[in-house]
């Protein structure tokens, strides 16, 4: 079976787009098969698969297998097949920037990385980091599914994005309707307009975090810091910058008890701020009176500023 052939077979045996209308009128034309064969649409990821997945079948006929390995990118483009379909298998890695047509009713823009899973009816974007925009059509009975570390994200269908940060992920709607799952939190449903973020599941996340936002309510960030202290894996410099963060909050109230403890538990982990907490430590035990707790502090320190020297030198 030649190109011309193989292309007009499949394209009498399916109902055509107005593009794919044309492409067959030029084909009966006359036009020349390669041309038209460049100018068919880039194929979706799922189309891709279930192409994959009939090479591996059984081969069919001598006759067709001339016809089929010649019209390839065809078959491709539109999608074909002489089997019936089923929900295509979905395995494919987002990487950089990028967009693609994912499922006939799911297209997406990316810059991060990611993956793509599961299959045309209930596809899954494991999403790790960057922005994610996704597109899906509604009432086709899709079942979409973004998962992070931090939220899982159900949709039937919605123009939304997912962006995974140091700040968490954050789910905005533009049209529909989401069910968010946060790993930690609340569980919101998002309508259009609305937009939501589930904060970092992890201590060092959420000190990342708290570093960042550096304007932000106080009283929500105690709560954010009392929430990642009570995390199982705070240890070590990240529950000692966790200490140094409430600490600075205590300042700025004047808790100077508060922000005594905090100095002393800090001190009984160490970290990557020592000196600037043993100093603070230093004064303030210096302003109590305790001028053998202010040596005991400064001894550490190998060399004296002016004011851990001024600290000192108001004990003697």
């Amino acid at each position: 079976m030649s190109e011309r052939d193989a292309l007009r077979r499949l394209l009498s045996e399916r109902d055509l787009s107005g593009a794919e209308a044309r492409l067959r009128e030029r084909l009966q034309a006359g036009a020349p098969v390669t041309p038209l064969l460049k100018e068919l649409p880039k194929p979706t990821f799922s189309a891709t698969h279930r192409v994959k997945a009939r090479l591996h079948k059984p081969a069919p006929s001598r006759a067709w297998i001339g016809g089929l390995a010649l019209a390839a990118a065809a078959l491709l483009a539109l999608g074909t097949t002489q089997l019936p379909q089923e929900s295509a298998p979905l395995s494919e890695a987002l990487a950089s920037a990028g967009q693609a047509e994912i499922t006939p009713d799911l297209s997406a823009s990316w810059q991060g990385s990611g993956r793509i899973s599961g299959t045309e009816e209930a596809p899954i974007v494991d999403w790790d980091k960057g922005s994610l925009h996704l597109e899906l059509t509604p009432d086709q009975g899709v079942d979409l599914h973004v998962r992070t570390r931090e939220a899982s994200v159900a949709v039937l269908g919605t123009v939304f994005d997912v962006e995974r940060d140091v700040l968490g992920t954050t789910v905005s709607v533009t049209r529909g309707m989401v069910q968010v799952d946060c790993t930690q939190g609340s569980d919101p449903i998002l309508r259009a307009g609305e937009q939501h973020t589930c904060l970092p599941v992890s201590a060092a996340g959420s000190a990342s975090r708290l570093q960042t936002l550096v304007d932000q309510d106080p009283g929500a960030r105690r709560a954010e810091i009392a929430r990642a202290i009570a995390l199982d894996d705070a240890r070590g410099d990240v529950l000692s910058e966790l200490l140094a963060l409430r600490l600075e909050l205590n300042a700025q109230d004047q808790d100077w008890q508060a922000v005594e403890r905090d100095a002393m538990a800090y001190l009984e982990i160490g970290g990557p701020r020592e000196v600037e907490i043993r100093t603070l430590a230093a004064q303030l035990q210096q302003r109590s009176g305790d001028c053998e707790g202010v040596r005991s502090l400064l001894s550490a320190v190998d060399k004296l500023s002016d004011r851990e020297q001024a600290v000192l030198s108001a004990c003697e």
